[in-house]
């Protein structure tokens, strides 16, 4: 049976909640041994993070991401043209990895009721919409940065809440019964009492920045649950990590260097000469690996330092974790941890992996190279004609250096004598034959190669033709590394919402009865409460968060409709509110 959640429950960290009713976290020991081997562990992930981010050109990468203007005024180029193919390759995947939140379905495992996992599922994918938890603005940019800038990427899960107290009318406690004191009428003796109550809540799921990410560099693989810890940099104003880590008011905490903040800047930062910052680093880590006192493998803590001072913010267990009667992690503890990165390949032995924008890297180069040669040699040989200023009277000499084209270049009096035709002479142009555009053609075939896609997956017209035979063998090859990648994502994905069906456990008494209703809500409670969440699996429905052409989904929609509509066993109104919506009808007003 799951525990139900008391009303007072601390929320996720960082608690953002005043000082006097911020809950203080448990203090677990800490030692000087402890800060040397964490410091240690810090420097040494700093450091291969660094190296990495320099060695792969991470920064080089958001720079051709964004392309900048390589004219002046005049129309001179000031750098190389950048034809932004990283751009374009980059968003065309990221829309076919994950293009919408997909709806997730719950398949009951055996003593699991699944008519209560329904209340649940329809509980999880309302949180997850963009009404609430909006995870799309999570998932997608973490999976731009995958192609971009470095993998992994680190997201965070959790919850938090503000509470507050609130005076109210509470039975007095015999002191030797523990039952409320009667008093001569035979009632319970109320008095005035601070009862905690959350007036704000949410569950989170957060992006943050790859540079931010902090691996530990025995870590070999991309296994990121597995790892003996895991944990980023942050960089706050002061006021912040006062209030929220419950810092003296005249606490002097220090900075990263300028070469060290846990961000990218692809456009300039402004400079700071406002409030100052504070870093520092949070890690959740294995328990059992630091502890001798801890046997179960999977109890995390949490570990939040500050740059500039020895003792921690917060070391504690972790608040979405609970150990039950039998010695095993109850049904509303999360299992691994609430940092969860994305990664969507592997290298071997690395727990760090090359981003595609990394692989192209040198192709892109060469392909910006050679476009801004072209330019040069096309701005180079436009007609130029010579003639003879002092032929040309001042009238006719205004009008022909005026001219945009040809260009006229004046020489020498005298250097074009021996006739009319010698005033003036045309200066042979150069021409770009076709073995100037054809390392253009070559490049961009590699680059297809390395990315998997093509001009008819990019959806540019492709300049030679193909047999219907060829683009089919194409189209396949492409999809399955499309599929690849795309099935680690949805798996990284719904790992993700298993986290976060574990904190709904524990935390949802009251986002339960506002989504859901009050009646139904209570339904839910009710079924938490009798353990009924035990076991069941994660999938997501069939062609849930991809891209579907309407026409195409129309055509879907009423193939299923047209071979179930006259079984008497399945709800055809479901499949109804689904064509509603193709068609843009509301179903509410449409269905009977």
């Amino acid at each position: 049976m799951i525990p139900p959640r008391p009303p007072d429950a601390p929320g996720s960290t960082p608690p953002l909640l005043p000082p006097s009713a911020a809950p203080t976290p448990s203090a677990l020991p800490w030692t000087s041994e402890d800060l040397t081997f964490w410091r240690a562990e810090i420097t040494r992930a700093r450091k291969r993070r660094q190296d990495i981010i320099t060695q792969w050109g991470v920064p080089e990468n958001l720079e051709r991401y964004t392309p900048k203007s390589v004219k002046n005024d005049a129309g001179a180029l000031l750098a190389e043209v950048n034809v932004a193919k990283d751009f374009s390759d980059v968003e065309r995947k990221n829309a076919a990895l994950f293009h919408s939140t997909p709806q997730v379905a719950l398949i009951p495992d055996p003593g699991t009721n699944p008519v209560a996992l329904l209340l649940h599922q329809e509980l999880l994918n309302t949180l997850l919409s963009d009404e609430y938890m909006d995870v799309l603005e999570t998932v997608s940019p973490a999976i731009q940065d995958c192609l971009v800038a470095i993998q992994p990427i680190p997201t965070e899960i959790g919850y938090t809440a503000v509470t507050v107290s609130v005076p109210q009318m509470q039975p007095i406690p015999d002191p030797l019964s523990g039952q409320p004191l009667l008093g001569p009428d035979g009632q319970p003796v109320l008095a005035p009492t601070d009862v905690p109550v959350v007036v704000w809540e949410e569950f989170f799921w957060e992006h943050l920045s790859p540079r931010a990410s902090l691996v530990p560099v025995s870590l070999k693989n991309t296994r990121y649950d597995k790892a003996p810890w895991l944990g980023h940099d942050w960089r706050k104003p002061k006021s912040w990590a006062v209030k929220t880590y419950r810092l003296p008011k005249d606490f002097t905490g220090g900075d990263m260097k300028d070469g060290e903040k846990p961000y990218f800047d692809p456009i300039a930062e402004s400079t700071e000469d406002g409030e100052p910052y504070v870093s520092g680093t949070k890690l959740w880590y294995r328990a059992s690996l630091r502890d001798p006192a801890v046997s179960h493998p999977e109890l995390i803590r949490e570990l939040v330092l500050i740059e500039g001072r020895d003792e921690p913010a917060i070391h504690r267990n972790c608040p979405y974790q609970e150990i039950g009667p039998d010695g095993r992690l109850t049904a509303n503890s999360i299992i691994g941890y609430p940092e969860h990165p994305l990664a969507l390949r592997n290298l071997t032995d690395s727990s760090y992996v090359a981003s595609d924008c990394t692989l192209t890297g040198p192709l892109t180069l060469e392909l910006n190279k050679s476009r801004t040669t072209n330019i040069l040699e096309r701005d180079g040989s436009k007609l130029h004609v010579l003639y003879d200023p002092s032929r040309l009277n001042p009238e006719a000499r205004d009008k022909v250096t005026s001219s945009d084209a040809p260009k006229f270049i004046p020489v020498e009096p005298g250097a074009l004598d021996a006739g009319i035709e010698k005033v003036m002479a045309q200066v042979p142009a150069l021409t770009q034959g076709r073995e100037k555009f054809l390392i253009q053609d070559i490049i961009e075939r590699d680059r297809a190669k390395i990315l998997g896609i093509d001009a008819n997956q990019v959806g540019a017209p492709s300049e030679s033709s193909k047999t219907a035979t060829e683009i089919s063998t194409v189209q396949r090859n492409a999809d399955a590394r499309f599929n690849r990648e795309q099935n680690r994502a949805t798996r990284w994905f719904l790992k993700g919402v298993q986290k976060v069906s574990a904190l709904v456990l524990r935390y949802g008494d009251r986002i339960a009865v506002e989504i859901l209703g009050p009646e139904r809500g209570q339904a839910w409670l009710q079924a938490r409460d009798q353990g009924q969440f035990q076991k069941f699996t994660f999938k997501t429905v069939m062609d849930s968060g991809h891209y579907q052409d309407i026409e195409a989904r129309k055509r879907s929609d009423l193939q299923l409709y047209n071979m179930t509509a006259k079984d008497p066993s399945l709800n055809r109104s479901v499949v109804q509110a689904r064509l509603a919506t193709d068609f843009g009808l509301d179903p509410s007003q449409w269905l009977v």
